[in-house]
């Protein structure tokens, strides 16, 4: 039986992961009664090999479950590249050292921080300042945008709060110290003049708060910018053509956007417990989607100019036909988002795919098709 554990080999395109897992568990319970499960994955993860086994283990992070480790490793089979091309070496059918057995294990690649290029650490754990930090202030981006209204300012521009319940207030109080805290929003002082004041109402999905501004007579009085924004599927179908795909999505993306004095004085808005006003592009905006559009393209004229580079405002997608490429790519890309204040959300990022979700649409190589969830 240990031979037949020794012996066996794992080929992510011919064998199932939940077949290794359950047939591996129960040769090595059998020959090591008192194996812990961790001791037990940890073995059965070294048939994986190179690669899948590193990307597996560093995608399971402390104390994890067996079920875990199958869905992690069948996540990473099925969506990278690592997975479709990964076939560990058979061993010799003759028993051999342990010392030999090491010596055949292929070497695992070598991995660097990006932020610090140390080999000591990757970026999760680097000291040095990233722009992925999801609770840090948000900075602005070297641009600022202009809401145009003349004056004088008609009545609809000057409104009441809107009564809430209790439970809204205290989740409006929340979101209001959460947006000064990150820099978005600030306290209008009693002596500043106020000529323009927006209700706000906060939503509810899931029980979890939303605070959204009634920009609904700011908006009919705005002129409107007609810069183009990409259409969807010109987007996907040139998505869809690359081999390896990265997505990236700019950390609450209208708050990055900043604003001139004139039109922070007309994005103000009011509850129960003052008047605020906006220090970056809110959210329901008319305008928001154009200008921000104009500067993502503004900033990555150069990239999108070399046709691998797709914007859909703050959805970003890289494209490239091989690895080595795409990585360039990448590196160019995030150089330069950290030089001009763009902050990334780490959670919506998926690097180096060969299918993924994309604007409602799941993309590949080979086809693009509607995302049933």
């Amino acid at each position: 039986m240990e031979n037949a554990f020794e012996n066996a080999i794992f080929n992510s395109q011919k064998d199932e992961t939940l077949t290794l897992f359950l047939k591996q568990t129960e040769r090595l319970s059998a020959l090591h009664p008192y194996m812990s499960y961790s001791t037990i994955n940890m073995k059965i993860l070294r048939k994986c090999g190179g690669e899948l086994e590193h990307a597996i283990k560093w995608r399971c992070v402390g104390p994890c479950s067996t079920e875990h480790y199958i869905n992690s490793m069948e996540d990473i089979i099925t969506k990278t590249r690592i997975g479709k091309t990964c076939t560990r070496v058979p061993m010799e059918s003759k028993m051999v050292s342990k010392t030999s057995r090491e010596d055949k294990r292929p070497e695992r690649p070598i991995l660097k921080c990006y932020t610090c290029g140390r080999t000591s650490n990757l970026a999760n754990t680097c000291t040095k300042k990233t722009n992925i930090n999801e609770s840090q202030v948000i900075k602005k981006v070297q641009f600022d945008s202009t809401l145009n209204i003349d004056r004088p300012y008609p009545p609809v521009l000057r409104r009441p709060d809107y009564p809430d319940s209790p439970k809204a207030r205290e989740a409006l109080e929340k979101h209001v110290q959460e947006l000064i805290q990150l820099g978005v929003l600030r306290k209008v002082g009693d002596n500043e003049e106020v000529e323009v004041t927006m209700p706000v109402i906060i939503a509810w999905h899931n029980d979890k708060s939303r605070m959204v501004g009634d920009f609904g007579g700011l908006n009919t009085y705005t002129v409107p910018d007609r810069y183009p924004i990409a259409r969807i599927q010109e987007t996907l179908t040139q998505v869809s053509k690359a081999k390896y795909i990265t997505s990236m999505d700019a950390l609450k993306g209208f708050h990055q956007n900043g604003l001139t004095p004139k039109t922070k004085k007309l994005l103000r808005i009011i509850t129960h417990c003052g008047i605020y006003e906006y220090l970056r592009m809110p959210f329901g905006i008319k305008n928001a989607p154009s200008y921000y559009q104009r500067m993502m393209n503004t900033i990555f004229a150069t990239e999108l100019s070399e046709g691998w580079l797709i914007l859909y405002i703050d959805d970003i997608f890289i494209c490239s036909d091989s690895w080595s490429l795409h990585l360039e790519r990448l590196a160019r890309i995030l150089d330069k988002a950290t030089g001009v204040n763009i902050n990334i959300s780490l959670k919506k990022c998926n690097f180096g795919f060969e299918e993924l979700e994309a604007l409602g649409h799941i993309v590949s190589g080979l086809r693009s098709g509607i995302d049933k969830k």
